[in-house]
């Protein structure tokens, strides 16, 4: 059995409101953001989940979200950065992603919501497993869902054909001290 693709879907960390003068599309991370993003990367690099291509939506807070991740992972994965990731519908999603080169085994999307929950729900093959009941509960910033995808080719991708394998939040991370400090 050959071994399954994977793809992680990045909901960008917390982005903040403080500046009405700022354009959606330029908003930048939080404090609480800016650890959230880091502490995905380290948890990344601790699970060994090395994406070898990255889309990342080219607003202000994906590419921030982005930036911290790499650093904090020490990965350099190939990176594309499309207007078409922002604010994308699930349905968007999956046009990004059946478009994928097949030499990129491990991919991972930086987007928004809604699009990103609404793909990770209508991707996942089994939404009755616990971690799957976690993500429909709630999708927030800097959540991170790992599905194995069993196809050859990423054109293959359809609804309800993936596993979804893990799925991580900073907050299920943090220590309560930390959790305190934000």
């Amino acid at each position: 059995m050959t071994k399954p693709r994977l793809l992680f879907l990045l909901r960008h960390a917390k982005s903040s409101w403080e500046s009405p003068d700022l354009i959606d599309h330029d908003r930048p991370l939080t404090k609480r953001g800016i650890m959230a993003a880091g502490l995905m990367g380290r948890e990344m690099v601790e699970r060994e989940w090395v994406p070898d291509y990255v889309i990342c939506s080219t607003s202000t807070r994906t590419r921030e979200t982005l930036a911290l991740w790499r650093h904090a992972s020490g990965f350099n994965p190939e990176v594309s950065y499309s207007r078409d990731l922002y604010h994308a519908s699930a349905g968007e999603l999956f046009e990004i992603v059946v478009n994928i080169p097949d030499k990129h085994d491990t991919i991972m999307l930086v987007g928004h919501n809604p699009g990103m929950e609404q793909m990770a729900m209508q991707l996942c093959a089994n939404l009755g497993d616990e971690p799957a009941k976690e993500m429909m509960e709630k999708f927030p910033t800097a959540a991170l869902a790992m599905f194995e995808i069993p196809n050859k080719s990423w054109a293959q991708t359809e609804p309800g054909t993936a596993k979804l394998a893990n799925y991580i939040t900073p907050r299920k991370l943090m220590s309560e001290k930390e959790l305190a400090e934000i």
